[in-house]
């Protein structure tokens, strides 16, 4: 018979299992915080969602153009861009 303290050790390693599954990790200036848009990946520090740059991309906006529109760095706009072309091949995989 399992024990409550192996029993919560189980439960505890699948919800982890399910949780890197559906959100792998986060290239660097990404993050995703329950309480904030909704737990979206959005550039860290604002209110940006990621898909929000990448949309702007698609419709053939600049880094230059999305940096100036939301005041975010290039090195912020590259970064939702990174994560865009993760979320791409996690798709295709699936």
């Amino acid at each position: 018979m399992t024990s409550t303290r192996g029993r919560a050790r189980k439960l505890e390693r699948l919800r982890q299992g399910i949780q890197a599954r559906l959100h792998p990790p986060l290239p660097a200036g990404i993050v995703a915080t329950p309480g904030t848009c909704s737990g979206e990946p959005r550039i860290a520090r604002t209110r940006v969602r990621a898909r929000t740059i990448v949309s702007a991309f698609r419709r053939g906006w600049t880094v230059e153009r999305i940096g100036a529109e939301f005041l975010l760095s290039s090195n912020e706009v590259e970064a939702a861009l990174r994560w865009g072309l993760q979320a791409a091949r996690r798709r295709v995989r699936a």
